[in-house]
C-alpha cells in the first residue's frame, strides 16, 4: 500500500503530520485485514523548513510504528524548493484477506465508529480557528485493525475504508459489485455533541473524508454475530446497478443530488 500524502496542511502540528501520513496507509491494510510489517517513507523538504518541524514529524511517526508494531525499513529524503511531499509505503500480510468484490444484492452495508463526519469537522474548525475535540480526530486517525478482524470470521464480508466520504465509498463498494445501494441518513452513528457542535453535521457525516472507518457489505445472518456497539447498520445493497440512494426525513435523492464528497484526483 503507497500513499503520497495530501491530508495535511502546512500549518498543522508536525507531530500529527507524522502519525497521519503512516495512520492512513495502514488503514487501507486494516480493510484488508492485512497486518503491518514495515514501512518505506521517501521525504522532499525544502530547505528552508525548521528543524523542530522534523524533529515533531519523526516523533509523530515513530509513535504511530510504535503503536502498530511497524518497522521504518528505509526511504530516502530529498530538497526541494517549497512543498513538503511525504510518499508511504506499507507492507503487511494476512491469511484471511478482506476483499471489497463478492457482495450480492441484499447485503447490509455496516460502518464502524460513532462519530462519522467528526474529521472533517475538525479541519473546517482547524481552518476556522476553533479549538473543539474534533480537531484531534482530524490529526489522528486510528485504523480499525481489531473490527476488520471481526468482520473476517464471518463467511463473506467486503470491505473498504471511507477515507474518501461515506457516500463515495458506499458508491464504489455497490459499483465495484455491479450493484446498487440505499443509506439511511438517520443511522448514520454521529454522536449528540458533535450535532450541537455543527447543524449541518449531517453533511459532514455524508460527504466529509478521513474518518478512516471500515465500512462492510455483509449478509443479514451475519449481523447478529457482530458486536452492535462497534458495528451500525447503515444501509443495503440492491439488485439495480448504479441506482445510489439516500433516504433522509421521509425523501429519497440520488447520491448525487447530495454530492459525495472529497475526491483524490
Amino acid at each position: 500500500i503507497s500513499d503520497l500524502i495530501t491530508h495535511f496542511l502546512r500549518e498543522m502540528p508536525a507531530e500529527a503530520v507524522g502519525w497521519k501520513c503512516l495512520a492512513v496507509n495502514l488503514s487501507d491494510l486494516a480493510a484488508m485485514n492485512a497486518e503491518p510489517q514495515a514501512c518505506l517513507l521517501s521525504l522532499a523538504l525544502p530547505s528552508d523548513l525548521p528543524d523542530i518541524w522534523i524533529h515533531g514529524f519523526f516523533n509523530g511517526l515513530q509513535r504511530c510504528c510504535e503503536a502498530y508494531q511497524v518497522d521504518l525499513a528505509g526511504g530516502d529524503t530529498v530538497r526541494q524548493q517549497s512543498e513538503i511531499n511525504i510518499s508511504v509505503s506499507v507492507l503487511g500480510k494476512t491469511h484471511t484477506p478482506l476483499l471489497r468484490k463478492g457482495a450480492k444484492a441484499g447485503d447490509l452495508i455496516v460502518v464502524t465508529g460513532t462519530e462519522h463526519g467528526a474529521a472533517a469537522v475538525g479541519l473546517n474548525d482547524f481552518q476556522n480557528g476553533v479549538d473543539s475535540p474534533w480537531v484531534k480526530s482530524q490529526y489522528y486517525p486510528v485504523p480499525r485493525f481489531e473490527s476488520a478482524r471481526h468482520l473476517a470470521t464471518l463467511e463473506r464480508a467486503q470491505v473498504l475504508d471511507t477515507s474518501d466520504s461515506l457516500l463515495r465509498s458506499a458508491r464504489l463498494l455497490a459499483e465495484l459489485n455491479r450493484l446498487g445501494c440505499e443509506i439511511y441518513a438517520e443511522k448514520i452513528p454521529v454522536t449528540a455533541a458533535l450535532k450541537a457542535h455543527r447543524e449541518d453535521f449531517l453533511n459532514y457525516a455524508l460527504t466529509g473524508g478521513e474518518d478512516f472507518e471500515l465500512m462492510a457489505a455483509i449478509s443479514p445472518e451475519a449481523l447478529s454475530t457482530l458486536n452492535p456497539k462497534e458495528f451500525s447498520v447503515i444501509g443495503k445493497l440492491t439488485a439495480i446497478p448504479q441506482k445510489y440512494t439516500l433516504h433522509h426525513h421521509g425523501k429519497s435523492v440520488a447520491f448525487s443530488e447530495w454530492g459525495e464528497g472529497f475526491s483524490h484526483f
